[in-house]
């Protein structure tokens, strides 16, 4: 009988730690599904994310290669990164840069780009044993992030970007506008000195802007203010603002 009454309380200890670790199993299995859960919503967001950057056509890149990339860029700064771009035809100055999305401040477009290398191309053997930030394969470059800013002008529907500089636009938005109105509307004086060309003597034309392009601009001098430089790809154009109005002074076409 002793025996007996003293086993009965030990049962129903028994019995109870038991109950108490079956609820705690399956407590820990809601924790481990909710869990689970968080993170595949977690890296579906990520990897949605990912998916809608642009990545170069004619270069691929792995999987993996492409988290670090991504990765890397935002240790860098780039905390939205929009596209990717690679050189990477030569093994002398391979390069792959992030480019941030666009962040549009009235008229000023402004982003900021990294670049980075990989540890096995040789031409960078020496940078890759160094201690620099790196995710994986992918290493920093020596030079920081890059920060951009453009204007877009307007003329109602129609638009182009121009004055790419870094940090701030290459000129003023006043003069950038009015340059770029005057090519657009055909109100640029030419003072483009003729050329011969087999006997015949001929004045260069001024080039035409095209919707929705990106041009470089840039003052020609910098003991001239109001004289300045355009670039439509390979055709370099001289300007000059007097008052009012924008004379073409000079063409000059570079050969690739």
């Amino acid at each position: 009988m002793h025996a007996d009454a003293h086993l009965e309380p030990c049962d129903a200890t028994l019995s109870a730690v038991s109950s108490r670790i079956i609820e705690s199993m399956r407590s820990l299995r809601r924790v481990t599904r909710i869990a689970l859960g968080v993170f595949v919503l977690f890296g579906g967001l990520v990897s949605a994310q990912n998916a809608d950057i642009k990545w170069p056509k004619r270069v691929t890149f792995s999987a993996s290669d492409k988290r670090e990339i991504i990765a890397l860029a935002k240790l860098m700064g780039v905390e939205s990164p929009a596209s990717v771009g690679a050189n990477v035809r030569d093994d002398c100055c391979r390069i792959v840069f992030v480019t941030s999305q666009i962040i549009e401040n009235g008229k000023e477009r402004s982003w900021m780009d990294a670049s980075m290398i990989r540890d096995n191309w040789r031409e960078y053997a020496a940078r890759s044993q160094k201690n620099g930030l790196r995710v994986g394969h992918w290493i920093a470059d020596d030079s920081p992030p890059q920060h951009w800013s453009e204007w877009r002008i307007r003329d109602g529907s129609w638009f182009v970007d121009v004055a790419r500089g870094k940090d701030r636009p290459s000129v003023s938005y006043h003069d950038a506008e009015l340059i770029v109105l005057a090519l657009h509307n055909g109100n640029v004086v030419n003072k483009i000195p003729e050329r011969a060309y087999n006997g015949e003597r001929y004045q260069p034309s001024i080039p035409k802007l095209k919707e929705g392009f990106e041009y470089t601009l840039s003052h020609f001098r910098e003991e001239s203010a109001s004289e300045y430089m355009m670039s439509f790809g390979g055709t370099m154009l001289g300007l000059r603002i007097v008052g009012d109005s924008v004379e073409a002074l000079w063409t000059s076409t570079v050969e690739y």
